[in-house]
């Protein structure tokens, strides 16, 4: 049985959604829209995913998620020492 979900009051198949999502940053513009929705301190990548324009989730990334991933990343630097050399 197919979910259906809605999109601008209209009803899709969800699987048809979820192979229209895009991830991608959030641009400068959009920057203050996504704050307001979504609370979070220290330094952040921030994220939209939309579906044919229309935000369906948001996704931020801390600085302590932005440490880890300084070392795996393969930059110099051990993960979560700060150095950030």
């Amino acid at each position: 049985m197919d979910r259906i979900v809605l999109l601008d009051g209209k009803p899709y198949r969800a699987k048809d959604i979820l192979r229209r999502v895009v991830v991608r940053p959030a641009t400068p513009d959009e920057v203050s829209r996504w704050r307001e929705l979504v609370r979070l301190v220290s330094q952040t990548l921030l994220h939209v995913a939309e579906v044919d324009g229309h935000w369906v989730a948001l996704l931020g990334w801390s600085s302590a998620a932005l440490k880890w991933g300084h070392g795996i990343a393969g930059w110099a630097g051990r993960p979560g020492n700060g150095s950030g050399a």
